[in-house]
């Protein structure tokens, strides 16, 4: 649509309106099924097949989208609800920031249950989880409602495939993905391993895993435009980290060091593969090949072997003695590479070999059909580097034109300068932000007095040494492809005594005659999957088979063309998995501290002055390479996003369990990520939630030394000290962690204390971290931090009570509803909790009363707790939803046993007579709590066993001086 602002619907429903549109020229819908997308997602989905509704709010709440929409979208079959659903419950729970912990804890919650199936950790009782809490948000009227109801309601067989593991419609979901970086790199090294060997200081091992998926890490360092900086999550936030550099850095150290550490040969399998070329396509084919077991050989044309790594790129960026000492590497390994071996004919060739690869590479200049071309002045940019680094006296100049825009262009500009040229002209088709070129060469080029004239075209070359050209208007049409347009009025003349076009590369395929080998506008024709070409057994990769491209492009298909040939040889299938990022190691992430790792900068590569660098035949190394200390500093930059997925699990679980502690940052990769590991200091409370649902094991607890940690990939982001009873107990396992972790019961020691006049006799050992005041004889519930821990949090209690109306809640959960009553409130439809009230200042002491009726201790409010009225006792009221008896008293009735002789509670208004030569024991007391029982003292003072054993806190006895109701305090 041409009109901005609002637009008015001519038609009564949607459905209509978008017909009406695609017909008029506006877009016709593709798919079967398209999905009606309101608001971005935030206002609900709907399929186009149930858009037949009135455009009135009423007729569109029904349908479960929002009735008042402001934007909506068309997206074809196959998008995945269940990902767009969860991407608007997190921007939901964003909008609501500042809102109550109980919205704030529901938002999070559905985020997290749908984060959940989309990692494919759901089970089908998520989607009637998500049903209640569609309800529940539509019943608080919170928007979130729109986009869980809509789609559970319209794709419930997209969430149920979702559910059950099966597909998702994107391919984006139930599987994990591999690090931004990782994805990006055409070589697919395992970048966050690699970093962290190096943090470690261990080069060898580095390098180690950079070359089992590029043998030249060296060269790679020095060239490679690392595409995997640009994605690095990092970068939009004070900038992606330096990898490049790393993988040079690692390869100088062991090359230093006596060369790389040599990777396990494979039996000889008697089989011989040969090779047209020795580029970096070769050369990693060769490699991975002779660790497979087979016989390589190359056979290269040139002086040297390195194809365009060595003849294309100028020795300022790739040093040639570098170079060789890493191709010397793959030689010793047992490749055999023959110099100045042409091969004439591909198919005599392969009559040797059992299998052959062709890496011909680019190493033919085009030029351009521009009138002039053919005059001796012009030059081709490829020729003119190969060249200059075959150590020809090769001088060019003063003034010097070059045209083109990428890195070869560059390279050219940069070379010319140091052949003889005083003044370089860079003229390019596309404007300078446009440019293929690097920045940072398009940067350095500047630095050294290259002159950019971007936007300009070559119309002509006259004799008298003058260049024309005219103003490019545009580069590609609206579709994308390359259809240049010129405006003839607009010319710019340039002098020069040569022009130097870098517009093109072609391959030499002169080879290939009568071979059957097939080619398309002068690239070899191969399966991109396999790298096979239509005659079997024969391969092609790099640069002759898809192009001209970048080096680690090149690695990529000598390394899938070496599985194929691999697979072809054995006669077996080739591995689906091929070219994909695959983790080569598990290495525990660096330890960082938090103040360092939050504003951490990105290292500044040194270089050499222009001054330094400039000149007539001065080919001197520009970067200097980072220092140990700069390497490692960068290594500890990453985020290890191999480790952390960027879910948002933790910081959902953070924020349904009403801390908000943890925040996680949006990044252009798609994904979440930590930069703040600050904010936890201050608002972690250990619980816990976080580390039980992460899905990779990001985040965990470290309890050592009397202290919790919590660690985030290697970095402590909050310290507290841990408590220890001093009660004479055994110990108590801790227990196992449910499917719900909204209640604190689930991610903490679950500990139930008496009180007893006992002597300590040694300490249970169990540690609880402080919340609040008071020690650790406070058993964690559904409990809220803010009033130290003691009492249920209504919203929390909520979500049992959701759970358990749901089927959800796990069977240990059951008994920590008993302690939590329930109203009924017609206007919600559901159950409120109503929470019990804080204990008094004081514990009363236990009423005097027979064994028998005594069930537990005293709650807040003095009421006793009994099982039932006997022999004429007084009524006292119970509280709701305590178990059954299980004291041994308790045990032994329901066993039929009689009941013990010797009584120790008090009895008819007398305390018990003590025992010979020992002292009487003493009446105690506990701070308040529901259903907390009381236990006598043994014999002796030490404290009798009943049942389990519980976490006891010495009391003063109320006979003492200072003592009284609530005098009982832990000592």
């Amino acid at each position: 649509m041409n009109q901005r602002g609002l637009v008015e619907l001519a038609r009564p429903q949607p459905r209509a309106q978008i017909d009406e549109w695609g017909g008029g020229g506006g877009g016709e819908v593709q798919g079967g099924a398209p999905c009606l997308v309101f608001d971005d997602g935030l206002g609900g989905f709907l399929p186009l097949s149930a858009a037949d509704v009135s455009c009135e709010p009423l007729s569109l709440a029904a349908t479960g989208i929002v009735p008042v929409p402001s934007t909506l979208m068309v997206q074809a079959e196959g998008v995945c609800v269940v990902k767009a659903t969860r991407r608007a419950l997190y921007r939901h729970w964003q909008l609501a920031d500042g809102e109550e912990a109980s919205v704030r804890g529901a938002l999070a919650r559905a985020a997290r249950l749908v984060a959940e199936i989309t990692l494919g950790r759901g089970e089908v009782s998520h989607l009637a989880a998500l049903d209640a809490m569609a309800m529940e948000l539509a019943t608080q009227g919170l928007a979130a409602a729109w986009p869980l109801g809509s789609s559970l309601r319209h794709f419930r067989e997209q969430w149920e495939r979702h559910a059950r593991r099966e597909s998702c419609p994107e391919g984006v979901c139930l599987e994990r993905r591999a690090a931004p970086c990782q994805a990006a790199c055409p070589a697919n090294i395992d970048i966050p391993t690699f970093m962290a060997h190096l943090g470690n200081g261990d080069h060898r091992a580095t390098v180690e895993v950079i070359r089992q998926d590029n043998p030249l890490p060296q060269t790679c360092g020095y060239v490679c435009p690392a595409p995997c900086e640009s994605a690095c999550v990092r970068g939009s936030h004070d900038g992606a980290v330096f990898i490049r550099p790393m993988k040079s850095r690692a390869a100088e150290q062991c090359l230093a060091e006596g060369g790389y550490p040599k990777p396990a040969i494979a039996p000889d399998t008697g089989r011989r593969i040969g090779m047209v070329g020795s580029g970096p396509s070769s050369l990693t084919a060769a490699y991975t090949l002779r660790t497979l077991g087979h016989d390589v050989e190359i056979h290269e044309a040139q002086e040297h072997a390195g194809g365009m790594l060595r003849y294309g790129i100028p020795a300022y960026r790739n040093p040639p003695d570098a170079f060789e000492r890493e191709v010397d590497q793959i030689r010793a390994l047992g490749v055999r590479i023959f110099t100045n071996s042409p091969v004439a004919s591909v198919e005599e060739f392969r009559k040797g070999y059992d299998a052959v690869f062709l890496g011909l590479g680019t190493q033919k200049a085009r030029l351009l059909p521009v009138e002039g071309a053919h005059l001796p002045f012009v030059l081709g940019g490829i020729d003119f580097l190969r060249a200059a680094r075959s150590g020809g006296s090769v001088r060019v100049g003063p003034r010097v034109v070059v045209i083109g825009g990428g890195n070869v262009a560059i390279d050219v500009a940069l070379t010319a300068l140091r052949q003889g040229a005083r003044r370089v002209d860079l003229t390019s088709l596309e404007k300078r932000r446009e440019m293929p070129a690097s920045p940072g060469e398009i940067e350095l080029a500047v630095a050294e007095g290259v002159q950019l004239h971007p936007g300009w075209g070559p119309l002509r070359f006259e004799e008298e040494g003058l260049a024309v050209f005219q103003f490019c208007e545009r580069v590609k049409d609206e579709t994308g492809r390359f259809d240049p347009k010129f405006d003839g009025n607009r010319l710019l003349s340039l002098e020069a005594d040569h022009v130097i076009l870098a517009t093109g590369q072609g391959t030499d395929l002169a080879c290939l005659e009568g071979s059957g080998v097939e080619n398309n506008r002068g690239f070899i024709v191969a399966d991109p999957k396999t790298k096979m070409t239509k005659v079997p057994g024969v391969f092609a990769g790099g640069d002759g088979q898809h192009g001209p491209r970048t080096a680690v492009e090149a690695i990529r298909s000598g390394k899938i063309a070496a599985a194929s040939i691999d697979a072809f040889l054995r006669g077996a299938p080739v591995d689906a998995g091929t070219g994909m990022p695959v983790r080569r190691a598990e290495v525990t992430p660096l330890s960082v501290l938090a103040d360092v790792r939050s504003p951490c900068d990105r290292a500044m590569m040194p270089e050499r002055t222009a001054e330094e660098t400039a000149g007539e035949g001065n080919y001197v190394k520009i970067e200097e390479g980072l220092t140990d200390a700069m390497a490692h500093d960068e290594a500890r930059r990453c985020l290890r996003c191999d480790v952390c997925i960027g879910c948002g699990l933790c910081m959902a679980a953070c924020s349904e369990m009403g801390v908000e502690a943890l925040r996680m940052a949006d990044t252009p990769a798609g994904r979440l990520a930590h930069f703040d590991y600050l904010r936890p200091a201050e608002r972690c409370i250990g619980c816990g939630a976080c580390t039980q649902v992460c899905p990779t094991g990001a985040i965990h607890l470290e309890d050592r030394d009397g202290v919790r940690r919590t660690v985030i990939t290697g970095t402590v982001v909050k310290e507290e000290p841990l408590l220890a009873c001093a009660g004479a107990v055994r110990r108590r396992r801790r227990p196992r962690t449910g499917t719900s972790f909204a209640s604190a019961f689930r991610t903490t020691w679950r500990l139930r204390s008496i009180a007893s006049s006992a002597r300590p006799a040694r300490a249970c050992g169990l540690i609880v971290p402080r919340w609040g005041e008071r020690p650790c004889g406070v058993r964690k519930r559904a409990v809220d931090s803010r009033r130290g821990g003691h009492w249920p949090d209504p919203s929390l209690c909520r979500h049992l009570h959701g759970q358990r109306q749901s089927g959800d809640l796990p069977p240990r959960a059951r008994p920590l509803l008993g302690a939590i009553r329930f109203r009924a409130d017609p206007r919600r439809g559901d159950a409120e909790p109503v929470v019990p009230r804080p204990p008094p200042e004081r514990a009363l002491p236990l009423r005097r009363e027979r064994a028998s009726d005594v069930r537990g201790q005293a709650d807040g409010r003095g009421e006793r707790v009994r099982r039932r009225p006997r022999n004429g006792s007084p009524h006292v009221p119970q509280p709701a939803g305590l178990g059954r008896d299980r004291s041994l008293l308790g045990r032994r009735r329901r066993r039929g046993e009689e009941r013990p002789r010797r009584q120790l509670h008090e009895r008819d208004g007398r305390r018990p007579a003590a025992l010979p030569g020992r002292p009487p024991p003493a009446r105690v007391v506990h701070p308040a709590r529901v259903g907390v029982r009381s236990r006598p003292s043994a014999p002796g003072g030490a404290p009798r066993a009943y049942g389990r054993p519980r976490c006891r806190l010495a009391l003063r006895p109320l006979d003492r001086p200072g003592s009284g109701p609530g005098g009982g305090r832990p000592v």
